[in-house]
């Protein structure tokens, strides 16, 4: 996907008319597989933007309170954009997870 911004910029007299292009090639994250361990342990593999920095939040339910959200996890993304977290599932029912850029 490619990103575009383009802005005008008329309101300042040194700049009249003055436009600026950026690109930039951006992936919206998202989840590539969640893998049990065998030994009480979740993976999660990620696909998102490469040298980009992420968090992962956590919560017991998706239809839950944004404030329910956990931060678990940061990680800036390698070069082909992948990573996985891992952690324990100890005491955990249900888990649901989501990336997001901070």
């Amino acid at each position: 996907m490619t990103i575009r911004l383009t802005t005008t910029i008329a309101s300042f007299s040194l700049l009249l008319a003055a436009a600026t292009t950026i690109s930039a090639n951006a992936q919206a994250p998202a989840i590539l597989s969640i893998r049990n361990n065998g030994d009480d342990t979740v993976s999660v593999t990620f696909k998102s933007t490469p040298g980009a920095p992420y968090v992962v939040q956590t919560a017991g339910a998706m239809a839950v309170p944004l404030t329910a959200w956990k931060n678990v996890a940061t990680n800036t993304a390698s070069a082909d954009g992948q990573w996985t977290f891992t952690e324990s599932l100890t005491g955990c029912a249900q888990r649901c997870y989501r990336l997001l850029k901070p």
